[in-house]
């Protein structure tokens, strides 16, 4: 009993790696394939007119693509990124959302933008 809980410990970690790996590949598959980054970047970055997207909280992006996916747009942006979300599955927002959220490639400086307001925000 020992021996499994033991094993429990070294192996469930390494097979969670596994599958963070294999989220966060397909969430950038879909990054790619369904043209996010014509408007938010190759790196999810964001620029003067589009949101940065990488490394943002995963409860937020989840709360916009949701929203966006029930319709509830506000500006003609959010009406156009309704279009892109309304056929995603759950299991393809949740890779999003980890690709996006777990971003391995956003510059650190990329990511103080925000609190100016400016590129990237």
């Amino acid at each position: 009993m020992k021996l499994l809980f033991i094993l429990s410990l070294v192996v469930m970690p390494i097979l969670a790696g596994q599958l963070d790996e294999a989220s966060y590949n397909r969430g950038e598959m879909l990054f790619l394939s369904k043209g996010c980054s014509s408007c938010h970047g190759a790196e999810a970055e964001g620029s003067t007119m589009y949101p940065r997207l990488a490394n943002k909280p995963a409860k937020y992006l989840k709360g916009r693509i949701e929203k966006f996916k029930a319709g509830k747009t506000d500006t003609p942006s959010e009406q156009m990124m309704a279009q892109f979300v309304e056929k995603l599955l759950q299991k393809q927002i949740a890779d999003l959302v980890y690709f996006l959220s777990h971003h391995k490639k956003a510059k650190e400086t990329e990511l103080d933008d925000d609190l100016l307001g400016g590129f990237g925000s």
